[in-house]
């Protein structure tokens, strides 16, 4: 009995061993192939011939081998992993993560599709340019997310790699950058014929900094283009901007209080802002909407369990997030060099109880 039970345990240790011994390289020889042809199989892809599939799964089967996510990320090309790379105050611990919703929704999108797709996603919060410069080019990715502006030098070193990088409400014109946006000028102008049609003719417009992203000018361009249609004048000091958070929003209500006389709705170009706004309005004993209607921007989940609900423009989030994972996968798959375009997709109108009806 006690060599029976030793014989077992060392015929164990034999097949661990050979387990642990057995490498990508191993399959190759045995099989006859590049190590490529094996991680090809591995990640079954359609550009290996049958009869070479089978020898090499064969040899799979035969050497008890059991591929390790380097073996699975073998070509460059077939790594499988997406950054999302966002700005990030090392100071504060402060990212826009951390600030607004909107990027937490368009994430789930990401990892989902990624689930979806055998991808893994990344994130990457940048707070020093040389940590950034060592991540960026490990070798380890197909493709890049980014949310947020990161600074000119960050963008030069991505434009340098030659992946496909997905730009959010962004745009830049470098070959391998995709400009993933929503209609914001058309939603813009949704919003705005939405309060003049509901009787609103004085009305204020709340935004981040214009020179950080376009979307907020896009989005102003609208706003303007409604009022014009319909010969109303705007009021220039009737601009609020501040940082998009929802803390920025509940400062910026005092401004927006001591303007009431001056105007009945308040345009707000990012929900999070929006009820940042609300909140602080009604610490002010300002109500929504019976002393201000506020609409907003984006469609966050927040948006809707708020009080009162905010009327919005839709943006569908989790698909942009769905669609920037396709854009790359589709980039990836295709022997086309890169080329800057720019994806815009559909927006709508939710109505809520957040406009006081005209």
């Amino acid at each position: 009995m006690f060599y029976i039970i030793n014989n077992l345990i060392y015929r164990r240790k034999l097949l661990m061993n050979n387990l642990e011994k057995t490498t990508i390289k191993d399959v190759a020889k045995e099989a006859g192939v590049s190590t490529a042809t094996v991680s090809y199989v591995i990640n079954n892809l359609d550009k290996i011939k049958p009869d070479t599939r089978e020898r090499v799964l064969a040899a799979i089967k035969k050497l008890n081998y059991t591929p390790n996510s380097a073996a699975r990320s073998l070509a460059k090309k077939e790594a499988k992993q997406i950054a999302l790379i966002m700005p990030f105050e090392d100071k504060s611990k402060r990212s826009i993560l951390t600030e607004n919703p909107f990027f937490q929704e368009f994430i789930g999108g990401v990892q989902y599709k990624c689930s979806e797709t055998g991808y893994n996603a990344t994130i990457l919060g940048i707070d020093n340019e040389q940590r950034f410069s060592e991540l960026i080019n490990s070798g380890d990715l197909t493709g890049i997310i980014v949310l947020g502006y990161i600074g000119e030098n960050n963008y030069r070193l991505l434009s340098k790699l030659n992946l496909p990088t997905i730009l959010v409400d962004q745009e830049r014109n470098e070959n391998c950058f995709t400009n993933l946006l929503a209609d914001d000028e058309n939603g813009g102008l949704i919003g705005a014929e939405y309060l003049i049609n509901n009787g609103h003719t004085k009305i204020g417009f709340a935004a981040g900094n214009f020179w950080s992203t376009p979307i907020y000018q896009y989005r102003f361009n609208g706003f303007r283009k409604a009022l014009s249609l319909h010969n109303i004048n705007f009021n220039p000091a009737l601009i609020f901007q501040d940082e998009i958070s929802y803390d920025d929003g509940f400062k910026l209500a005092s401004k927006i209080k001591d303007n009431l006389d001056n105007m009945t709705a308040l345009f707000c170009a990012s929900d999070i802002l929006a009820l940042g706004i609300i909140k602080g309005l009604h610490s002010l004993g300002i109500n929504v909407p019976e002393d201000i209607s506020i609409i907003g921007f984006d469609n966050i989940k927040h948006s809707q369990f708020f009080i009162p609900g905010l009327t919005t423009i839709n943006q569908d989030i989790f698909s942009k997030g769905e669609k920037a994972v396709d854009i790359i996968i589709n980039k990836v798959s295709s022997s086309e060099k890169l080329q800057n375009e720019t994806i815009i997709s559909n927006v709508s109108l939710v109505e809520r109880e957040s406009v006081k009806k005209g």
